[in-house]
């Protein structure tokens, strides 16, 4: 598990480094527990995968579209990519998109298929 850095008593600065950091460790945590690598991630969300990585090791600030393609990409609800109690965040989460009605049709064209 990894440790939270403590925010307390650091400078403005200091926390933004702190919370990219977070941030960082948090995105890889889900991507590792998606079974992706940095470049899936990457074609997936439309991020470049050296982009990621400067994410995930804390260096960029996540911008809040990126953070929305990330978890986009990743099937998750864009809070659970914000460090932190999740409890004091809105869920973001949306439905899953319906089928076209030409996939609906191919679904039961399939089902009398031999």
């Amino acid at each position: 598990m990894t440790k939270k850095p403590d925010i307390g008593n650091l400078s403005g600065d200091q926390k933004e480094a702190a919370a990219n950091t977070a941030f960082g460790q948090l995105l890889e945590a889900k991507r590792k527990a998606a079974k992706l690598t940095q470049v899936q991630l990457a074609e997936l969300s439309g991020i470049s995968q050296s982009h990621i990585s400067h994410l995930e090791i804390g260096r960029l600030e996540p911008r809040l579209n990126t953070i929305i393609a990330l978890a986009d990409a990743l099937q998750i609800d864009t809070a659970a990519l914000i460090p932190g109690p999740a409890s004091v965040l809105p869920s973001t989460a949306r439905p899953p998109p319906k089928k076209s009605k030409r996939a609906r049709v191919n679904e039961r064209l399939a089902e009398f298929t031999v």
